[in-house]
């Protein structure tokens, strides 16, 4: 599997693809948003205002998700569209 070198704007690489899933793994409760909250703290994922990138993150967690490099809790909720 080959990982990305940037996801969402973020240098990506071995060292943050551990983080990540250490995080998920210990996370509790088992809850993308907050998942994501603490991924942006601990890579130190912010904007030029200060504030955590939490949809850039959550975005590069699906992704991460979908190549197989991590396991996501299944979503609660549905994302509105009916699909």
């Amino acid at each position: 599997m080959q990982l990305p070198s940037q996801l969402c704007g973020k240098a990506f690489g071995a060292h943050e693809l551990a983080k990540i899933q250490e995080i998920v793994q210990k996370a509790r409760p088992r809850l993308r948003a907050e998942i994501a909250r603490k991924v942006c703290e601990a890579l130190d994922w912010r904007d030029g205002q200060g504030a955590l990138k939490l949809m850039s993150c959550r975005v590069a967690l699906l992704k991460l998700h979908r190549l197989g490099c991590i396991e996501l809790p299944p979503p609660r909720n549905g994302n509105g569209n009916g699909k």
